[in-house]
């Protein structure tokens, strides 16, 4: 039996371990776990479409040293101030070309001071708003059905200024040149596969999520001759591929199946000639699970997942993503297949997090990032902890073990049983202040691991 033991005079509160005295905590059912909610905006007051929702994609973005959050409704775009003190206050709208009970998606991306937005429905436009009024107001400079009427989605190269405009009519993707950002020209329209639906695009090199045809990579160094790199198109658990993101170092490659029961792909893209799946997983909320957009940062996938509303998962071993923070948007469940969390925006500078709910709106959340895990290391994030932490220890394969908590004299507190997870949230809320234990048995191994931490409350 191995034992880990970070304490220096532990002997105390070791036999009363032994004892097992008190008697252990179970937590109730939980609408969120380790992700704080700030603000969530709703217009009651907006039309309800034709699958009985009002909202759909967001996105984020900073002008002048401010961060803004974006809304599509079936009336248009919602613009909103990111105020020092986590509020969501509006500051402009824009109405879209088309507008009612017909629209269902629009979308959104910036770029050198613009915002662009597209709708997927009706008589719709490309409209492209000036930013450099905020925080009174945009200004539009561009909207014009010139290009398609409809699309389904955006995606802008940043570095190359040119944005790829997601199943138009009449291509199955269109690349335009921001070159000038208030005036888009086209530069070419891809026609190598049936349909795009979405799109993830860095230094040229597309990762193309293309509905029942799979998963696709292309390089577009010549826009107009875009060299195809490697695709996939059988895969275990495959339906509709929707959408992805590619982590920051460049080779893996998170993607969705908007399919009820179809779990999210993680892939190993090093080599875009030879894609490799390497694990499978979603919210395990139960069969109908149907994850719906992913955003990567800092090697945690952020995931609208309909009616799983928020979930956050590490990535850091593509093998095995953990779960490791949720929010359920949408705690009333319908019978409808489409609906809760539909939009996620993960990269403001801050750190805070955008989700949009088709029902409930506009969400702004906060996620603390989690601590780094290497070879043994074991303990609990934060310490000093106030109302949530983190247990984390590290395994090389999946876990099975139990954790216990014990209070200064050695009374039990509360008792977690964990599964294929290296973190368990703790919940401190009923704990005084003071100073607690913990002690971690694998029950594969019979490995120990001891600890302490501190809960300090202001």
């Amino acid at each position: 039996m191995k034992v880990y033991c970070t304490l220096t005079k532990f002997n105390l509160i070791l036999s009363l371990f032994l004892v097992g005295m008190i008697f252990p905590f179970s937590a109730s059912t939980q609408l969120y776990e380790y992700v704080r909610l700030l603000d969530n905006w709703h217009d009651t007051q907006l039309s309800i479409n034709n699958i009985n929702v009002r909202y759909n994609e967001t996105w984020g973005f900073v002008q002048d040293g401010k961060e803004y959050a974006v809304i599509g409704s079936t009336m248009g775009v919602h613009i909103f101030l990111i105020t020092d003190k986590n509020q969501l206050k509006p500051v402009d709208f824009v109405p879209g070309a088309n507008t009612g009970n017909t629209v269902i998606h629009r979308d959104f991306k910036d770029y050198g001071g613009y915002l662009y937005a597209v709708c997927d429905q009706g008589a719709s436009t490309l409209q492209v708003m000036d930013l450099r009024y905020l925080p009174d107001s945009v200004h539009v400079v561009f909207d014009s059905p010139v290009f398609s009427p409809t699309s389904h989605n955006i995606f802008i190269d940043n570095d190359h200024a040119l944005l790829y405009m997601c199943g138009p009519i009449g291509a199955a993707m269109k690349v335009l040149s921001l070159a000038n950002p208030e005036s888009p020209v086209l530069v070419h329209d891809f026609l190598e596969v049936s349909y795009v639906h979405d799109a993830y695009v860095r230094d040229n090199i597309a990762y193309l999520s293309c509905a029942n045809q799979g998963f696709f990579i292309y390089d577009f160094t010549n826009p107009a001759l875009p060299v195809k790199l490697g695709s996939l198109e059988n895969y275990q658990e495959k339906g509709y591929n929707h959408s992805g993101w590619l982590n920051e170092k460049g080779d893996i490659f998170v993607f969705t199946d908007e399919n009820e029961g179809k779990r999210m792909k993680i892939c190993d893209v090093s080599d875009p000639s030879n894609i490799q799946v390497v694990s499978l997983f979603n919210s395990g909320s139960g069969p109908k699970a149907l994850p719906h957009n992913v955003m990567i940062k800092n090697d945690l996938a952020y995931v609208a997942h309909y009616k799983d509303g928020l979930q956050i998962f590490d990535i850091r071993n593509p093998a095995r993503a953990q779960r490791v923070g949720f929010y359920e948007t949408y705690p009333i469940k319908g019978p409808e297949t489409f609906n809760g969390a539909w939009g996620i925006y993960a990269l403001l500078p801050s750190g805070r997090i955008l989700v949009s709910d088709m029902s409930t709106g506009l969400y702004l959340f906060a996620f603390d990032d989690l601590p780094a895990i290497k070879n043994t290391a074991h303990g609990v994030f934060p310490n000093p902890a106030v109302n949530e932490a983190y247990f984390y220890i590290y395994h090389q394969a999946s876990p099975e073990y139990d954790l216990h908590l014990y209070n200064s004299l050695g009374q039990l507190v509360q008792s977690y049983h964990r599964e294929t997870r290296d973190y368990t949230i703790i919940r401190l809320e009923n704990l005084s202040n003071g100073m607690y234990y913990y002690r971690y048995v694998n029950t594969k191994t019979d490995a120990v691991a001891m600890g302490k931490f501190q809960v300090m409350r202001p």
